[in-house]
């Protein structure tokens, strides 16, 4: 997925504490906000647009993973679980 805000109004109305913020602060926050688990975003900036680029596909397969695992353990299935 990718996300892509224009530096300004927009982007300081959803973020405030972003208002007159630098680039690499801007990039914090918003590595912050949309890390997933262990999954952190790309966040680049070109000129006065933020591109957030979030590997969707990755944590779909790794969430799926995690839940068979689980429900393995919870099933006392540890032998089965763990290559997974």
């Amino acid at each position: 997925m990718q996300i892509i805000y224009v530096k300004g109004d927009f982007l300081n109305t959803i973020f405030p504490e972003l208002t007159n913020s630098e680039n690499a602060e801007i990039i914090s926050v918003l590595v912050r906000y949309y890390t997933f688990g262990p999954f952190k975003p790309k966040v680049i900036i070109e000129n006065d647009l933020v591109t957030i680029n979030i590997d969707t596909p990755k944590i779909l397969s790794q969430d799926s993973e995690y839940r068979k695992v689980v429900s393995l353990c919870e099933k006392g299935r540890y032998d089965d679980a763990k290559p997974i």
